[in-house]
């Protein structure tokens, strides 16, 4: 009788499983980010370079409106894709480059990857060859899925 007690506490005691020990490591996921506006702004803009997230849409119309009066130029139709945004599910993620010689430079979000503990965004600036010879700030603005994870630019 004893040894079927034990028997039966031993199961018990070993048979149970930790869940912690089964979980399973979080794998990197690859973000398609949606295009809302690319182009450049003036060198005498009140927005200067700057890598940011916007969250809501006072901030993001008063972006716009930032922008506009800068001498922006989209190199989409129109000028922002996109103007009204659900902040509930997606954020915006602006780039602005540094100052350029001329309008054959970009910048350009190449990647984007939610990390189990940030979002981290690679952007490249990129030349085409000489463009026009106007001083420049190249810009891209995406929308992203919302998170509360950090964004991290690269």
């Amino acid at each position: 009788m004893k040894s079927v007690l034990f028997c039966v506490i031993a199961i018990l005691l070993f048979g149970c499983s930790n869940d912690n020990e089964t979980e399973t490591p979080f794998t990197p996921v690859n973000i398609t980010p949606i295009q809302i506006s690319k182009g450049y702004i003036s060198i005498d803009a009140t927005v200067g370079p700057q890598n940011t997230v916007i969250s809501n849409q006072s901030t993001w119309n008063q972006f716009m409106s930032d922008l506009s009066d800068s001498g922006m130029y989209a190199q989409t139709s129109p000028a922002f894709l996109e103007t009204t945004v659900n902040f509930t599910d997606y954020r915006l993620l602006v780039v602005i480059d540094a100052m350029r010689p001329d309008t054959g430079y970009s910048i350009n979000i190449t990647n984007v990857i939610e990390n189990e503990n940030t979002i981290n965004v690679t952007k490249q600036s990129t030349t085409i060859g000489a463009g026009y010879d106007i001083v420049i700030h190249p810009f891209h603005i995406v929308k992203i899925p919302n998170s509360d994870k950090p964004v991290v630019f690269e």
